[in-house]
């Protein structure tokens, strides 16, 4: 056929094809002694590789306590799978994904705050989208990348704050 070649291998390479190339193929092996008959069956299945049809917002902002429901769903192709997963888990947080790919989060607690990825996959491919949660009415959150940078009788502290919680908030700077 067209866009296909026998590699010196034995290689079969479908460099084009359409849905006549579907089905199910065999390999028979032979020298100048002969055969020893045909391999094993392999089925070639064409099948175009998963899409999103709903994708989520890229933020979403909820009281702790409350619900939040996150769509995210694929092409309606049987054997498209959609899972959810948080991105850098401090510590493993309970969440269920609903039958139409929502990640559902009740109730929402402090740790669902951060990055969380849907990814909708098939025997093709995989795609991922990502969103960001922010949980309200919490402590804050612990800052990052402390630095010191020490002088002759003074010291200059930098940090970034974390989220504050959805709320103002204030830093104290303690020393002994």
């Amino acid at each position: 056929f067209p866009g296909w070649t026998l590699k010196a291998n034995g290689s079969l390479v479908m460099a084009t094809v359409n849905e006549d190339a579907a089905g199910t193929y065999t390999c028979t092996p032979y020298n100048s002694y002969g055969t020893m008959g045909p391999s094993a069956p392999t089925s070639v299945i064409l099948q175009d590789p998963p899409s999103f049809s709903i994708t989520p917002e890229k933020v979403y902002r909820q009281d702790a306590g409350r619900k939040l429901l996150i769509p995210c769903q694929g092409n309606t192709d049987a054997t498209t799978r959609v899972t959810w997963s948080k991105v850098d888990p401090v510590r493993p947080i309970s969440y269920s994904i609903e039958p139409n790919g929502s990640l559902l989060l009740q109730p929402v607690i402090k740790d669902h705050q951060g990055e969380w990825e849907c990814s909708v996959s098939n025997r093709v491919a995989s795609i991922r989208t990502h969103t960001q949660v922010f949980v309200l009415g919490t402590s804050p959150h612990a800052t990052t990348s402390l630095s010191v940078s020490p002088g002759v009788k003074l010291a200059n502290l930098s940090w970034e704050a974390g989220f504050d919680g959805g709320s103002t908030q204030t830093f104290s700077v303690w020393w002994v």
